[in-house]
């Protein structure tokens, strides 16, 4: 059943090939997409909204789907642990009971005293986060920009919190920066299909090595790991 329904040819929505070409320093170079460059367009919009229908018809239609999810939830259900620094006064760790979104942080005054509760991302109000994401801007700012480093969305953080970082660094640079993260709102810059842009590419890779064990005699399919935002899958 998953060799037959990794092996089911996928028609993606044909992007269109303007004639489009830029000089540079005397060098023609053609760039036949650059109209997707225009997320706010209308033929941007139907073309990403071709891509959504595609691969979340194809994640819909796997039987054994719903049999996956339950069996990772299962094995990522457990308390973890990071080793403590020493901070000051205190030693310093997060901890994960297994399925939160976010992990805690604690502090404790000796290894044996009782851990204390620092800010607990998944039960901050949309005020707290936004002084939190703020005072964290602007403690990173002389590491971020964008000829620097460009901060990108994780798994959990939303638009929101990219506009308030964007925000912040535009304070202190005295003008708006849109350039200084990713996955902020279309509203001020942002791309779209962005948000569903960071699991699709993990999705894609697994599919094509599905796709290609197909036509091998072996019934197993080899390994394969991709990264997205920097987590490993």
């Amino acid at each position: 059943m998953a060799v037959s329904l990794a092996a089911q040819r996928l028609r993606y929505p044909e992007a269109r090939k303007d004639d489009h070409v830029d000089t540079y320093f005397g060098v023609k170079i053609a760039d036949p997409y650059r109209w997707l460059e225009d997320e706010n367009s209308a033929d941007t919009a139907r073309w990403v909204e071709a891509e959504n229908k595609l691969t979340f018809g194809y994640l819909e239609g796997i039987p054994f789907r719903p049999r996956i999810k339950a069996r990772l939830t299962t094995l990522y259900n457990y308390p973890r642990f990071t080793a403590p620094t020493r901070h000051q006064d205190y030693f310093v760790y997060s901890k994960n009971d297994g399925l939160q979104n976010q992990s805690v942080l604690y502090k404790q005054a000796s290894l044996e005293a009782t851990p204390e509760t620092l800010p607990d991302p998944n039960i901050l109000s949309d005020a707290e986060l936004e002084k939190l994401t703020r005072r964290y801007t602007a403690e990173i700012i002389d590491f971020i920009g964008p000829e620097r480093d460009v901060p990108a969305p994780d798994v959990n953080t939303n638009e929101k919190v990219m506009a308030w970082i964007m925000d912040t660094y535009s304070m202190h640079a005295r003008h708006t920066v849109t350039a200084v993260v990713t996955g902020k709102p279309m509203a001020l810059g942002g791309s779209r299909g962005r948000p569903e842009a960071t699991g699709r590419g993990c999705m894609m890779s697994r599919t094509g090595r599905a796709g290609s064990a197909s036509t091998n005699s072996r019934s197993e399919m080899a390994p394969i790991s991709c990264f997205v935002s920097g987590a490993r899958t």
